[in-house]
């Protein structure tokens, strides 16, 4: 496989990855009801988007790194403590979504790897072909996907997995000030992670 294809694939692949991420929250979402009203893939400038028959937006950016899915609760101001209980739990099983759809996604991988290369394994130092290395990427790149979504910084899904416990435990929303207090920090905290993990990606496959 010619380096200009693989690495398209690989391109292709990450897309498609953080894409399912989407999906994953999208799919539950859906399933409980809530509006979804966008799903975004990349940073950068808007290069294609189109509204679905259920009126979510669909945007492709230019640069292929991390997503959001942005959905309406329909939360009332006024619900009683049964029904806001069970909306808590609704909404944590959607913020959980995302990295179960990358877990499984990997779990698939490590299925079929094995059937491409005889000796080959995630996470492994054999070799193989340039068509299980590109699913090894791709897996190992789904899995570093969902356990970075569940760090406890905003705006990943751990900490909105966090933020739903601690207003399960106190009975109300956490304000938007006190959310604020943490965007800042956890905005640098991620760019750090994000960059050191591109940049070790990338010096393997060139090592």
């Amino acid at each position: 496989m010619e380096s200009f294809v693989f690495f398209s694939l690989l391109t292709a692949g990450f897309i498609a990855v953080l894409l399912l991420h989407e999906i994953g929250h999208l799919v539950l979402a859906r399933y409980f009801g809530f509006k979804v009203l966008s799903v975004s893939i990349g940073l950068g400038p808007q290069l294609l988007s189109f509204t679905d028959g259920s009126g979510t937006t669909w945007k492709l950016r230019s640069v292929p790194i991390g997503g959001s899915c942005v959905f309406d609760d329909g939360l009332s101001e006024n619900a009683g403590p049964l029904l806001r209980a069970q909306t808590l739990q609704r909404r944590a099983v959607v913020y959980a979504s995302g990295p179960i759809f990358n877990l499984i996604f990997a779990m698939v991988c490590g299925v079929v790897l094995p059937m491409l290369c005889t000796n080959c394994a995630l996470y492994s130092s054999e070799v193989g072909t340039p068509e299980a290395n590109l699913i090894r990427l791709l897996a190992e790149f789904s899995v570093g996907i969902a356990v970075f979504n569940l760090l406890p910084v905003l705006p990943l899904d751990g900490s909105r997995l966090c933020l739903t416990a601690i207003e399960a435990g106190i009975g109300r929303e956490i304000s938007a000030k006190c959310e604020a207090w943490f965007s800042l920090p956890s905005i640098l905290l991620i760019a750090g992670i994000t960059t050191a993990y591109f940049g070790w990606t990338v010096l393997k496959l060139f090592a």
